[in-house]
């Protein structure tokens, strides 16, 4: 239920009355007030408030407040006397998220920028005309009010002949800033928006180091804040990013958190999101620079009424302990009287939403599965799992939709159905669901009032052999309307002592301490007696002796394969023995890695996921510098993608080290590409929500296809085997083509087929497992089949439907002289009578539609012939090289005779002869006959042509 000084905050605001009630919930306000100032807040002191149960919003609409002072606290001994019109304040609402990093801490009523609950003071907003930046409502605000038809809230202004209108929404846990700018000169200009705000966490409780606050320089128990970027490091100096110097690494959106094991905080989006992609009129806009760095430097003195982020940067110095943001919104072109329109949201960091009208709906799932000794109430962890079982709830907030039409005509949302979903096979238990489908649920809402919200709660037991990411679903049906929404999400479970080996090759790490380290011992409950029949071999990679070498024992941060054998099972899951334990604090990384020239096998050491871009290297060939794994990429130390083993398909798959992650327990192949050793430094644990961190993770991209860039999938296949990541194709530019490059690794232990091209490195044939072209025009690749058994291979092309159609691809096995046009079959067959290689070339040239495939056929008998049984000679002329087909057809048009199927022509002229006889090899009866010739090019362009001929005996 809401604190009852919430409904003092009614439609008006707050004055000066409710200071005293503010008490009741943390306030950067009571704690930098001056305690021998009585008068605080000038006389014409107001603000709107927005609230729901999740998020509170203010905006100042006149007067000052005044913080510190001779005795301080906060400012001493000068006071600042901080006017708030046109200013605002984000505070978590009465109920934060249920999850929990600690026992005392939640974030309920949290304060998020400095100066909330009540006042005001660092965040704000500035029109940019014509490269001038100018802060909204500097002048004082027009018109202004609180809506009560919705949760919403309006107010205007106007500065350097710029209209401001924002209206500001509550929406769930999220708050909407709709800007419309209105150019108010006579003649056109370039109007955007700048906006930003000084962090200032306040808690209620206090988290695990006995911290209350964080972000900003004073208060109880001061800390650092978190900055999360996906795809970096969290930084900890000064940042400015700009999309257009470096669109790749500029991030969809950022975190600013309590701490890294207290995510609690705010999201920054820069660009629409799943959760805020809507329909034209409210798509939200796209930032093309950001900034994350000291309060002051960024925003200006906090008492200064008129600075408009003068974004001053220092370099290399921290910023955390006074943490501010900037995001700006690029100028666009505003004729005279005309409006543009900038929208953009702030959200929980915590939650998992939907924001599109007719009502919104927020999931409150817990982000990561930890591994910490005890549960908060210091009680044993369930499995060394916490939180198990998990608490997963969804709100509904009736409100953008169904509540902005008037007193008289709102609508609730009635039997609002809920069904949270996980994959069957995922390991995770609903309470309450049926035995048969204990993986789903479904609970209904009986009623949402407009203007409230409402939820429903799951508890999810998690198994014990779940670990990594489990996503889940959730679906919400309501009426009116029937509208649903899908929202989907993932839980990270970390890594526990138990791990599984299936028949055959394993490629596997050890991320934990043992008493004993020989493989013997952890392995232990995997041989008799435990289970009948297991056995196991383990083998490390020599990447001096270029082979494999027997073992017997682990190394933390390097890779391994276990070859198991079981007698009655395919796989099996078992603890692992010799007392493991988790390897201690994960802020300090692990012990650095040597690797040599070439191949080299190395392992996750933690039982979190950390990303491969993480990783720090040292090369012997630059030793002065350590440098960051993209910079070993772009220097070429290293190869950009890392190769791990499927167990299940028996086949490599790789992980592009720009979005990739190392997984726990399993092992990598790491190819060096100097004659040089390499030294790693694995990163500390950045993972949201891991228990006593001060970190967190991020997000994966994917290759797409088009005219600039492409690539052809090629699998090779046995009855035994599969070799299914390889890769050909056109890179966009030559970097790219470099970074691209896979050298395929060392075949795994009981593999039987691999697929590799033939590729030139440091002036020597290597086998590639993909390599890219970085121009445009004719191509050619060796593709290089070895297989350990004898039998049939197939090779086949799976993504061939994606590639551009002006790109012409053909297929020689010049050893059995057979030519494959790829875009006219789905693959290649051929036998290998034994164990050995054979290679294959593959051809690729552009080439557009061909207009005209078959420009002539003539049908001719030899010209003096006096034998009318001399066979015909059927001449075709092809524009482009073409598979073909010809078949004889009688005067009713039922097949003869098939003179050829599927047959591979060039370009040019073409003949073929029959000799006038049917399928059966009987000769055909005097009469009318008819040649019909099919063409079908590599661009999948099919002409057919017949021409009719006479058979005289």
């Amino acid at each position: 239920m809401k604190q009852m000084w919430f409904r003092a905050c009614a439609v008006a605001g707050i004055g000066l009355s409710a200071t005293a009630a503010m008490g009741q919930v943390p306030n950067w306000g009571v704690i930098c007030v001056d305690p021998e100032n009585m008068m605080p807040r000038s006389d014409d002191f107001f603000a709107h408030t927005l609230f729901n149960d999740l998020m509170l919003f203010r905006m100042g609409v006149s007067g000052t407040v005044t913080y510190g002072g001779a005795n301080g606290p906060c400012y001493a001994p000068n006071a600042r006397t901080i006017p708030i019109t046109g200013k605002f304040a984000l505070t978590v609402g009465s109920r934060g998220s249920i999850q929990r990093s600690s026992q005392n801490f939640v974030d309920d009523f949290m304060a998020i920028t400095f100066g909330a609950v009540q006042d005001p003071i660092w965040c704000y907003a500035a029109t940019t005309k014509n490269g001038t930046r100018t802060r909204w409502a500097s002048g004082g605000l027009g018109t202004t009010f609180v809506g009560f038809s919705n949760r919403y809230m309006y107010a205007e202004s106007t500065g350097d002949n710029v209209r401001g209108q924002l209206r500001v929404d509550l929406l769930g846990d999220a708050v909407k800033f709709r800007w419309t700018l209105t150019n108010l000169d006579a003649e056109e200009a370039n109007i955007g928006l700048w906006f930003g705000g000084a962090i200032g966490f306040l808690a209620v409780g206090t988290n695990a180091d006995g911290n209350q606050s964080s972000g900003i320089g004073f208060g109880p128990s001061p800390k650092p804040a978190y900055v999360f970027l996906p795809n970096q490091r969290p930084p900890r100096t000064d940042l400015m990013l700009d999309r257009s110097l470096n669109p790749a690494s500029f991030p969809d959106y950022f975190d600013i958190v309590f701490g890294q094991s207290d995510a609690f905080g705010i999201r920054l989006e820069n660009t629409p999101s799943e959760a805020t992609s809507d329909v034209a009129e409210n798509q939200p806009a796209i930032a093309n620079q950001m900034w994350v760095g000291k309060n002051t430097f960024l925003l200006g003195q906090v008492d200064d009424g008129a600075a408009a982020f003068p974004v001053a940067m220092l370099p290399d110095t921290t910023f955390l302990g006074e943490c501010a943001w900037v995001q700006a919104y690029p100028e666009v072109v505003v004729a005279a009287g005309a409006s543009t329109q900038f929208l953009h949201y702030v959200r929980s960091t915590w939650s998992n939403g939907d924001y599109k009208l007719p009502y919104a709906a927020v999931v409150d799932a817990p982000k990561l599965l930890g591994t910490p000794e005890n549960n908060l109430n210091g009680t044993p962890a369930n499995g060394n799992l916490v939180p198990n079982p998990f608490q997963l709830r969804v709100y509904v907030d009736n409100v953008g939709g169904y509540a902005n039409l008037g007193e008289n005509t709102e609508v609730p949302l009635n039997d609002v159905r809920v069904r949270l979903k996980f994959q069957p096979n995922a390991g995770m238990t609903i309470t309450g669901a049926s035995a048969s489908v204990p993986h789903e649920l479904e609970r209904t809402i009986p009623v949402v009032q407009p203007k409230n919200d409402e939820f429903v709660d799951f508890t999810v037991a998690v198994g014990p052999n779940v670990t990594g990411v489990v996503p889940y679903t959730v679906e919400i049906f309501s009426q009116p309307g029937n509208v649903r929404k899908t929202i989907n999400g993932s839980i990270t479970v970390a890594s526990r002592p138990r791990v599984t080996l299936h028949q055959d090759a394993n490629l596997m790490t050890f991320p934990y301490q043992f008493t004993d380290t020989s493989l013997e011992t952890i392995l232990a409950n995997f041989t008799d007696p435990v289970i009948p029949g297991g056995d196991f071999q383990a083998y490390r990679w020599d990447p001096v002796q270029q082979g494999y070498v027997i073992t017997n024992s682990i190394e933390r941060g390097r890779g391994m394969w276990v070859i198991y054998e079981n007698t009655s099972k395919t796989s099996e899951i078992a603890n692992l023995a010799g007392s493991p334990t988790l390897t201690g604090s994960l802020l300090g990384g692990s012990d650095l890695i040597q690797n040599r020239s070439g191949f080299n096998m190395i392992g996750n050491p933690y039982n979190y996921a950390v990303p491969v871009n993480q990783i720090v290297g040292v090369s012997a060939a630059n030793p002065q510098f350590s440098r960051t794994f993209r910079e070993l990429v772009d220097l070429g130390f290293v190869q950009s993608f890392l190769t791990y083993w499927d167990p299940v398909t028996k086949d490599y798959k790789f992980v592009d080290s720009e979005s990739g992650l190392l997984e726990p327990n399993r092992g990598y192949w790491l190819r060096v590409l100097t004659t040089d050793d390499l030294t790693i430094s694995y990163p500390p644990v950045y993972a949201e929500w891991t228990p006593e961190q001060q970190r967190r993770a991020q997000k994966q991209s994917e290759w797409v296809q088009n005219d600039k860039q492409w690539r052809l999938k090629l699998t090779a296949r046995t009855n035994e085997g599969i070799d299914s990541e390889n890769y050909v194709g056109q890179a966009a530019n030559a970097d790219q083509a470099r970074r691209m490059r896979i050298f395929e690794p060392p075949m795994a232990p009981g593999q039987v087929i691999s697929l590799s091209v033939e590729d030139s490195h440091n002036g020597a044939p290597t086998r590639m497992a993909q390599t890219l072209r970085d121009n445009t025009g004719r191509h050619e690749w060796k593709v290089v089949v070895e297989a350990k058994e004898a039998g049939d291979v197939t090779i086949t092309w799976p993504n061939l439907a994606t590639l551009p159609k002006n790109v012409r691809l053909r297929l020689e096995d010049k050893a059995a002289n057979i030519t494959r046009f790829v875009r006219q079959s789905s693959g290649y067959t051929f036998r290998m009578n034994q164990p050995g290689r054979r290679e294959l070339t593959l051809t690729a040239e552009p080439g557009g539609v061909v207009s005209t495939v078959i420009s002539s056929v003539v049908v001719s008998q030899p010209a003096r012939s006096t034998n009318r049984n001399s066979p015909f000679t059927i001449s075709y002329t092809l524009a482009t090289d073409a598979t073909t087909s010809v078949r004889i057809l009688s005067a009713t048009g039922k097949e003869v005779f098939v003179a050829s199927r599927g047959r591979a022509d060039a370009a040019g002229e073409n003949t073929i002869v029959w000799n006038l006889r049917n399928s059966a090899n009987q000769a055909v009866a005097p009469g009318a006959y008819r040649v019909e010739l099919v063409a079908e090019t590599a661009t999948g362009e099919r002409v057919r042509k017949v021409v009719a001929i006479n058979v005289i005996r």
